[in-house]
């Protein structure tokens, strides 16, 4: 099943609780049991934590409506304005955790639930002025989204509580890779590590959003091909390398590489990962990266020697490359 089929798939089955769940909570008999504990808010949230903005805005919109149309639920005088707020969940909630790189911290679940929470409530404030305004009706005003917020206490409470680690659970599943959705740094090292072993290349990269990219090149080259070929697809990445120097870390914080696996690994390389916060994993830890007669530092080395921005490594990797080109013609 290919990767946008099964997405389709998840984000109708949050849909699908969207508009279920409310009839759960209403057959308990607990008088606004969906005020309170704000049912259909789940799924819609956890599709756009999941899956990112646009399935999360999609379910946001579809789920009141069709709750309405086949239950009732919510009655016709909320169903508008319960459509807006929703669809502004489901679109903040994968905007800010898919789209602001809240996904790569650690905790970073919590803030992009928390600004989607008061995104939807402010779209619901707003939704309830515009209709006050444009049609004279003042029974609304932007203080009922403060007390349905009030109302919902509870269910804003088992949101926090719950949702972060199904979010979580979740992206540590085989599922969440096949949908190229997987954040966990150690299953993508693994990954990479297991296809420079298998594969036999001198560089591996497995991209958090799903993909592979593989090169038997030498030296910086291939790194650089991938840079220039996948852009920012490589935030969030793993890479396993034969050999690792300053040059090779500098242009892998550039690119945004969340994780570094190099049989061998440079002293000066470690500290640069370290400096840009990239998890380090490697076999054997040398002082310096030689040139490949042995009698000298690497060229690629000496290019950046003092340099800890990264485009300005990238820059005078490239001009060492470019002279070392020429000196070949």
């Amino acid at each position: 099943m290919a990767v946008r089929t099964k997405r389709l798939t998840l984000a109708a089955l949050f849909t699908a609780l969207g508009i279920l769940l409310p009839l759960a909570f209403h057959l308990t008999g607990i008088p606004a049991a969906g005020q309170i504990f704000l049912p259909m808010h789940i799924p819609v949230l956890l599709c756009g934590l999941i899956l990112g903005p646009v399935y999360g805005a999609v379910c946001g919109a579809i789920c009141p409506v069709a709750g309405f149309l086949l239950m009732n639920m919510p009655a016709a005088d909320r169903v508008l304005f319960m459509t807006a707020e929703l669809c502004a969940y489901g679109l903040a909630a994968g905007l800010f955790y898919r789209k602001c790189g809240l996904d790569r911290l650690r905790f970073g679940v919590y803030p992009a639930l928390l600004g989607a929470m008061l995104s939807g409530r402010a779209v619901y404030a707003l939704a309830l002025t515009a209709a006050a305004t444009l049609f004279g009706l003042e029974n609304l005003s932007a203080h009922m989204a403060v007390q349905a917020a009030v109302t919902g206490l509870s269910g804003i409470a088992v949101q926090i509580v719950v949702l972060p680690p199904l979010v979580k659970l979740f992206e540590k599943s085989t599922f969440a890779h096949q949908l190229g959705l997987c954040t966990d740094k150690n299953a993508l090292l693994r990954e990479a590590k297991k296809l420079l072993q298998s594969e036999g290349c001198t560089l591996a990269v497995v991209f958090a959003g799903g993909g592979r990219f593989t090169s038997d090149g030498k030296g910086v080259r291939p790194l650089l091909e991938c840079i220039d070929r996948y852009g920012a697809a490589l935030r969030g990445a793993a890479v396993a390398d034969r050999v690792t120097g300053r040059a090779a870390a500098l242009l892998y914080a550039g690119a945004g590489v969340t994780a570094v696996y190099a049989a061998v690994l440079s002293r000066e390389a470690e500290e640069a990962l370290k400096q840009h916060g990239i998890q380090i994993e490697a076999d054997t830890l040398v002082p310096r990266i030689v040139n490949r007669t042995g009698d000298g530092l690497c060229p690629m080395e000496t290019s950046v020697l003092g340099i800890s921005d990264p485009a300005e490594a990238r820059k005078a990797i490239e001009r060492r490359l470019a002279e070392l080109t020429a000196q070949k013609e």
